[in-house]
């Protein structure tokens, strides 16, 4: 799996990394004081910005890594997860109609050999993609965007990428069609945004429901709780087991 589709994560990763270090980037030239942050800040808390970005957290002390995580680390879940949907639909339902999977077959291996390597698949393709994440916010962020914060954003990708793998794996059992498990994958990340979305604006129990929900509020930058990742991660791999 690895060989044939090396350049393809390797387009996703590099192409997402690239996307949010420019982005990380800018953000000291764009706000560069905390008068600027705090009106900005401000302007979240409308509704319709909390329900597409998620609930303002840090205003206290409004930093720059504050003010990226609030604006950005939906969006890049979100990228994350369609990538997992996109790879995963590759190497099962996809290779199944190819025959790639019945050629695998007719030799000496399990039954459950392909879904275990889309598994490992899956874990070094977001560990990997999480740690270059993680390390170029660090490089490429302000001051307030230190190493802890920075690889907690890049794990966060990490697990929300394996959680819709094992989704996106289990679409592919249920489903005969690669378009079809792709658009039910799509269709779950629309869902699980928009119950993050509604959660946070008027019903808050509702955002716990969703991997996105779950991991913003692990307040990347500012309170950096571990707590809401690991118990994402716990989701994410009970739906592959």
């Amino acid at each position: 799996m690895l060989r044939r589709d090396w350049l393809r994560s390797l387009i996703w990763g590099g192409v997402l990394t690239v996307f949010g270090g420019a982005v990380a980037l800018m953000y000291p030239d764009l706000y560069p004081d905390g008068a600027a942050r705090q009106a900005i800040g401000e302007t979240m808390r409308n509704p319709a910005m909390v329900a597409m970005f998620g609930e303002v957290y840090g205003l206290a002390n409004y930093t720059v890594g504050a003010l990226y995580a609030n604006q950005m680390f939906i969006f890049m879940l979100v990228f994350a997860a369609l990538m997992n949907v996109f790879l995963i639909t590759t190497h099962t339902r996809k290779d199944e109609e190819d025959g790639v999977l019945e050629l695998i077959r007719a030799q000496p291996v399990g039954r459950v050999a392909n879904l275990f390597t889309v598994f490992m698949y899956s874990v070094i393709v977001n560990t990997l993609f999480g740690l270059l994440m993680g390390f170029t916010l660090f490089a490429f962020g302000d001051a307030s965007m230190g190493l802890q914060g920075s690889l907690l954003f890049g794990v966060s990708m990490t697990i929300v990428g394996l959680f819709f793998a094992a989704l996106t794996a289990v679409f592919a059992q249920l489903f005969e069609s690669s378009r079809t498990v792709k658009g039910v994958g799509f269709l779950s990340i629309g869902v699980f945004y928009m119950m993050r979305g509604i959660g946070d604006v008027s019903a808050a129990p509702l955002s716990y429901l969703s991997p996105f929900g779950l991991l913003y509020r692990g307040e990347v930058f500012v309170s950096n709780r571990v707590g809401f990742m690991f118990l994402t991660l716990v989701l994410a791999l009970a739906v592959f087991l």
